[in-house]
């Protein structure tokens, strides 16, 4: 019997072992070094301003291109979309030479682009000059602000130009080489 308890004393001596050696083994495995968690200090009342303009800034921006699509389809809808025009009526307006069929630029300006109410209000006056860049099929493809003498702090401006983008969108012109066209809209009171 003696040898038999021996047997068996000794075989849990070594399954005990082996555990050990298993579970220390596992244990180190499973050791996570982990580093303190470090809060993001809450914003001063300064970045809150910042990050509120910004988000001001995108909306405003949203705004304005809602508004732009949705001029443009009124203006196509509307059926004030005109019939195409010759190229050069930039330089013939400047020149003061103009011809009968630019008359229908005339028409199609009035029909278009009106005096905001807050600009009127405010009797805001001035000049906003355009540099059209016309694809050879006759579409405006690009527009560039060149000048501006409405005040940048004037009521109605940001209206008065999105009124001048969104005529210019719509103007078609006839087939021809890549041209550029200079037009300038005035604000006036009359």
């Amino acid at each position: 019997m003696n040898n038999k308890l021996h047997t068996i004393l000794w075989l849990f001596v070594v399954l005990v072992c082996t555990a050990a050696g298993q579970a220390r083994a596992q244990a180190t495995y499973n050791r996570w070094e982990a580093k303190p968690v470090i809060r993001p200090k809450p914003p001063t009342a300064a970045q809150r301003g910042v990050q509120t303009m910004q988000a001001k800034i995108r909306q405003d921006s949203l705004n304005q291109l809602q508004a732009l699509r949705r001029d443009s389809l009124r203006i196509v809808a509307s059926g004030a979309a005109m019939s195409l025009l010759q190229r050069g009526i930039g330089q013939r307006i400047k020149e003061n030479h103009i011809l009968s069929e630019d008359n229908r630029y005339y028409d199609y300006l009035r029909r278009t682009i009106h005096y905001p109410t807050q600009a009127l209000r405010a009797q805001v006056e001035g000049k906003i000059t355009m540099r059209l860049t016309i694809n050879t099929t006759g579409q405006v493809n690009n527009l560039e602000e060149l000048e501006n003498t409405i005040p940048a702090s004037a009521a109605g401006r940001a209206e008065m130009v999105r009124q001048v983008v969104v005529a210019l969108r719509q103007l078609r012109f006839e087939a021809g080489p890549v041209t550029t066209e200079v037009l300038t809209f005035a604000y006036k009171f009359l």
